[in-house]
């Protein structure tokens, strides 16, 4: 079974993370977190003849309502 991810996005940077993160910071996110475009990146350097992403990650804050004001509501766009 895959495990549940979360995700959250700083800046303008998507990031997949573990729904039971402990991060405090968005430094330690960034830190703990596996970053959508860098996935995106390893998958196409293998050079695959296709390639379908289905991200499934929550959109709300996983930090909202925890004291921590970290990232924002939802994902930013991904190109393919």
């Amino acid at each position: 079974m895959a495990p549940k991810l979360g995700g959250v996005q700083i800046g303008a940077m998507n990031y997949l993370l573990p729904i039971d993160v402990r991060s405090a910071t968005e430094a330690q996110v960034k830190n703990d977190a596996i970053a959508l475009n860098k996935l995106l990146d390893d998958v196409r350097e293998k050079r695959p003849a296709l390639t379908l992403a289905i991200i499934d990650a929550c959109r709300d804050n996983p930090f909202k309502g925890n004291g921590r004001d970290i990232g924002g509501r939802g994902l930013t766009g991904v190109a393919g």
